[in-house]
């Protein structure tokens, strides 16, 4: 297995810190999800790759809305025009490895970056999730 999966899969298996400060987000409901999608692609283009943690937090609420809340093939090609293929497969990626962990094992990540995910070769990927 390659240097980025090893560093995936021994910041998956991170316990410290135990109390992890919660990253604020909004998800209302309410806006329609290409807001919604908007929103948390602004947010994680904001933070941009020197805040880390808060760039994987936002990437996994970005893959979450994209993989759990289109209804339609419609709407998810939509929201897919308003990314980047680098921060769609990305955050996809994210959210898929990091989902039965939850987001708070994203804010214990020591080396894991954006870029490392997205740059996974697929077998390895498939291996994590």
């Amino acid at each position: 297995m390659s240097d980025r999966y090893q560093t995936i899969f021994a910041n998956m298996l991170q316990t410290e810190p135990q109390f992890i400060p919660t990253i604020p987000y909004s998800n209302d409901s309410s806006m329609p999800l290409l807001t919604r999608v908007t929103k948390t692609y602004t947010k994680l283009l904001n933070v941009g790759s020197r805040r880390r943690k808060r760039q994987l937090v936002y990437a996994y609420y970005l893959g979450e809305l994209l993989q759990e809340e289109p209804e339609t093939p419609e709407e998810l090609r939509a929201c897919r025009r308003k990314i980047t293929a680098y921060y769609y497969k990305g955050a996809i990626r994210t959210y898929n490895i990091f989902k039965d962990l939850g987001v708070h094992q994203l804010q214990r990540m020591t080396k894991t970056t954006l870029r490392i995910i997205k740059e996974l070769p697929e077998a390895e990927y498939q291996a994590l999730v």
